[in-house]
Parts: structure tokens; C-alpha cells; sequence
């Protein structure tokens, strides 16, 4: 059932890409956090179970929308990035193996973003904000400098201040 769902959701997103992919974004991907039980009551907590089932679900329905879309999911992709990201260490071993897949998928795809998403400008800030987040990410001298809160009567070498600022970003 599962998956049949997950497929029915991804060939809705062919079908109507644009309000399709705004309901994954607000609740399907909130799905893949791993103490909500659902993206309107996040301070609510589930059984075990129910929790993996809920992130298998979400994994699978973004593991079929990215497969169906192809390239058409590139101006979505930085939106998945980061949620995936956090799934690939999950206990549960099929909703890790699904979020890898799918993120080598899009990672891949990453290159070929066009830099807006022209149907959906409540997503733009979403969108800029998980882009800002990969960037400093996957390009660590991108990261501002970070001012140590106390003072200090010598200045820091290049690499120490270098790992003050990833310190400061993985904070």
C-alpha cells in the first residue's frame, strides 16, 4: 500500500508538477524528521513503528517522484537535499538505503539547477535558504567568519580560524 501511494504521488507530480511538489514539500518532507507524527504536530511523539513507517513513506514517495520526474525535479531538488541528508544515518535500514539513493540521484542533478522555481514563489525562500546551507556545505571557505564572543589577545592562524567557522556552521 505503501508503495503504491508513493507512486500514485509521484505521477501526480508529473501530472501537475507545481501543486503537487508544494504538498510534498509541506508535508511529505516534514514526514522524514524523526520525532514527528506529522508536520502539524510536531510536538506530538509516536511509537517507534510508527514513526519508521511514516519515514519509509516519505523516503519511498520522494525516491518515486525523483525517479518519474527526472530532470524536472531539478528546481526542486535543493529542497530534498537537506532532509535526505539528515535520513542517511537513520536506524531503520530502508528509509536509509531509499534517502541515499535518492540523494546520489540528486546530487547528481544539482549541477543542472536553474536557480528559481518560477511556479512556486513560496518556496523561493525555502529554496535560497537550503541552497546557502549546501553551498557552505559542500564549500567550506564559503562560510563567513566567525567572531569569537570573548576576547582574545592574539590573532588566529588561517586554519584555526577556519575550524572556528566550521565549528560555528555545524553548531
Amino acid at each position: 500500500v505503501r508503495h503504491m501511494a508513493a507512486r500514485c504521488i509521484a505521477t501526480l507530480a508529473v501530472l501537475h508538477t507545481g501543486v503537487t511538489m508544494q504538498y510534498v514539500v509541506k508535508y511529505v518532507v516534514p514526514l522524514l524528521e524523526t520525532r514527528t507524527a506529522d508536520a502539524g504536530n510536531a510536538h506530538i511523539l509516536t511509537a517507534p513503528n510508527q514513526l519508521d513507517v511514516k519515514r519509509q513513506g516519505a523516503a519511498e514517495a520522494l525516491t518515486c517522484i525523483v525517479d518519474k520526474l527526472e530532470v524536472k525535479v531539478v528546481p526542486y531538488a535543493v529542497l530534498f537535499m537537506v532532509p535526505l541528508l539528515g535520513r542517511m544515518s537513520d536506524q531503520n535500514q530502508a528509509v536509509r538505503l531509499a534517502c541515499n539513493a535518492t540523494f546520489a540521484t540528486l546530487i547528481q542533478l544539482l549541477p543542472l539547477d536553474p536557480g528559481a522555481i518560477s511556479d512556486a514563489p513560496n518556496l523561493i525562500k525555502e529554496k535560497a535558504q537550503e541552497t546557502r546551507f549546501l553551498e557552505q556545505l559542500l564549500n567550506p571557505s564559503s562560510i563567513p567568519d566567525t567572531k569569537l564572543p570573548i576576547p582574545v589577545a592574539a590573532e588566529l592562524r588561517s586554519y584555526q580560524q577556519q575550524g572556528l567557522n566550521w565549528l560555528d556552521f555545524l553548531n
